[in-house]
C-alpha cells in the first residue's frame, strides 16, 4: 500500500481570480483616497512589473490583477497608503520591467500590522494539511490571547500555506514606529512559535507588499 501525503498544491490547481473577491479586499484594506501600487513578480524571470491606481481607477487595477496572475505572474499590493505623487510613475495602468517601485519611504502612514504564521516546511514545497492546520490553531491561539489584552478584531486570511491576521493601527511612518512593530513581532514570536509554526519576524517594513 502506497503512503500519500496530501499537498495544499496551488501549482497543481490554481484558483481562477476572482474579481468581485478582489474588489472586496481592496475596499475593506484602502481607504477610498488611497493610492494602492499592483506589483507582478513573474517566477524565473528577471522582471517586475508595476503600476500605481487611485479609487477612480479601482475596477481597471482589478482587471490588471486578474490579466497579470492568469499570465502565471505573482501579484502583489502594497499594505499601507502610499504617497499620491507615485501616481507620476505609471498612472492607472501597469508598466512592464517597471524601473522603480514603492519603498518604506513612499508610506504616508502605517495603517496594519500583519501577523504571518507559516508552517515550517522544505523550502519550495506546499504546506501539507496538517502543517495548514497548525498554522491556523496558531494563529487561533494568539488571536484569543490579544482578545483577552483588549486587541481589537483582526482581519483573518489565508495566506496560501499559512495564516495572516491583520491588526488596524493608526501610526506615523516612522523610525519610532518600525521599532515599535519590529518589538511587537520578536514578543509574539516568542509567545506562539511552535516546533512546527513561526510567526514571521521580517514583516516589519512600511512598505511590506503582500499577494492579491
Amino acid at each position: 500500500m502506497n503512503a500519500v501525503v496530501q499537498q495544499r498544491s496551488p501549482q497543481l490547481d490554481i484558483p481562477a481570480p476572482d474579481k468581485a473577491a478582489i474588489t472586496k479586499a481592496l475596499d475593506i484594506l484602502f481607504d477610498p483616497t488611497d493610492v494602492i501600487e499592483l506589483r507582478a513578480l513573474h517566477k524565473g524571470r528577471k522582471r517586475t512589473d508595476a503600476g500605481y491606481f487611485d479609487c477612480a481607477h479601482r475596477d481597471r487595477l482589478v482587471a490588471e490583477a486578474v490579466q497579470l496572475s492568469k499570465a502565471g505572474a505573482a501579484v502583489y499590493i502594497n499594505l499601507n497608503p502610499l504617497d499620491p505623487q507615485l501616481l507620476a510613475r505609471c498612472c492607472n495602468r501597469v508598466q512592464e520591467y517597471a524601473s522603480a517601485t514603492a519603498t518604506d519611504a513612499n508610506v504616508i502612514r502605517r495603517r496594519w500590522l500583519l501577523l504571518d504564521f507559516d508552517p515550517i516546511r522544505p523550502k519550495d514545497t506546499s504546506a501539507t494539511d496538517t502543517q495548514f492546520k497548525a498554522a491556523k490553531d496558531c494563529a487561533r491561539a494568539c488571536y484569543k490571547s490579544l482578545k483577552g489584552e483588549g486587541w481589537p478584531k483582526p482581519l483573518a486570511a489565508e495566506s496560501g500555506n499559512g495564516m495572516h491576521l491583520l491588526y488596524p493601527l493608526e501610526l506615523s511612518n516612522n523610525n519610532e514606529s518600525r521599532d515599535l512593530i519590529k518589538g511587537a513581532l520578536a514578543g509574539l514570536a516568542q509567545g506562539f512559535d511552535t516546533e512546527q509554526v513561526t510567526l514571521d519576524q521580517t514583516v516589519f517594513n512600511a512598505g511590506r507588499i503582500i499577494k492579491l
